[in-house]
């Protein structure tokens, strides 16, 4: 069992969970999707709870709801929670808890919350890896299940930062009404894609419903993110199961082009359940790996990133080879290197 407390940072509720066993020196801040809370992480049924299954095998875990999600009161304008201002709003909490726990921080982010830590670590830099959770970055968002969802108006500004920037609060009103709806975690076919759920699964999913945020919301099903995807140079863990909406992890992959290191897990055949061991195993020890055994800092990822193109066997001028990867927007001549011990699940070779 977990040692839970219940804390506010930078004014917003937060639950910790530390180990009963010994610590492995990592905490992981979960940030949870549209119209969920941080309940979302710790759900109340027997074998339901991720933040309990971390925290057995050492994690720290700390769960975070949003301003105005949750127990986090919103303020005086729900409108003006944007991604950016959320995104500050939950790097600060994290600043404040990092001063106190200590260990290595992690941000862990699911769908609309992976969105908004790939836009923490580009604007604040609080983490020293991440992990996302159904969340993707695509080249070809109008090709995934989720963008059949946006109207013509929203279409109309995907892959255009500035467009979504000026926009975005309009076509959330236009598209919400509120700032603040009801999420729905339960019964929504949306997120459910068909599948059979057990009831105390989901009795125990009505524990986490919350408010959704409008503007970040639609912000993450326009893909507002994209540019910082770009900038992150920590390592990342990237999972997605065969129901996902958001698109092909692969594309993240070729997106992260500042990361020292990544890796995707494909959870196939997903089922509403305590996880199999082979996933669970490979998710954990992705994890560790990601958080490394020493603080990672700028000069340290340059190292990693060094020793990893050190050990990979590609070499020579660019060229056309199976072990090698074309740049987004190059031609042959633009392939760089391919690491397959640490790429080769997300990265296929050139075509």
């Amino acid at each position: 069992m977990a040692f839970r407390s219940t804390a506010e940072a930078a004014g917003l509720a937060v639950t910790i969970l530390e180990p009963s066993a010994s610590a492995n020196g990592r905490v992981l801040y979960c940030l949870p999707g549209g119209g969920m809370s941080r309940r979302y992480f710790d759900l109340d049924a027997p074998g339901y709870s991720m933040a309990e299954h971390l925290a057995g095998h050492g994690f720290t875990v700390v769960t975070i709801d949003h301003p105005g999600v949750g127990d986090s009161p919103p303020p005086e304008d729900p409108w003006t929670l944007t991604p950016q201002v959320v995104a500050d709003a939950d790097a600060a909490a994290v600043a404040q808890l990092h001063a106190k726990i200590g260990g290595i921080p992690i941000g862990v982010g699911h769908s609309m919350g992976g969105m908004l830590t790939v836009t923490a670590q580009a604007r604040q830099r609080p983490y020293a890896a991440l992990g996302l959770l159904g969340y993707a970055h695509s080249d070809h968002y109008e090709l995934t299940a989720l963008a059949a969802h946006l109207n013509d108006e929203e279409k109309a500004v995907v892959g255009h930062p500035d467009a979504i920037a000026s926009e975005l609060v309009r076509l959330a009103q236009a598209r919400f009404g509120r700032p603040l709806p009801k999420g729905d975690t339960r019964r929504s076919d949306f997120l459910l894609a068909g599948m059979q759920v057990p009831e105390e699964g989901l009795v125990a999913m009505d524990g986490c419903a919350a408010s959704l945020l409008a503007v970040c919301g639609l912000g993450s099903m326009l893909k507002c993110a994209a540019p910082d995807v770009r900038l992150i140079d920590v390592p990342v863990f990237v999972a997605f199961g065969e129901r996902d909406i958001t698109g092909n992890a692969r594309a993240t992959a070729d997106a992260l082009v500042r990361c020292p290191r990544h890796h995707a897990l494909r959870a196939e055949r997903l089922r509403p359940q305590p996880q199999r061991r082979s996933e669970s195993d490979a998710a954990l020890g992705s994890a560790r790996d990601l958080g490394g055994r020493r603080p990672l800092t700028r000069a340290l990822a340059a190292e990693q990133s060094a020793a990893i193109s050190a050990r990979c066997p590609v070499s020579g001028p660019a060229h056309e080879s199976p072990r090698r990867r074309r740049a987004p927007g190059a031609g042959a001549a633009g392939c760089r290197p391919w690491c397959p011990r640490y790429a080769k699940e997300i990265r296929p070779p050139c075509r």
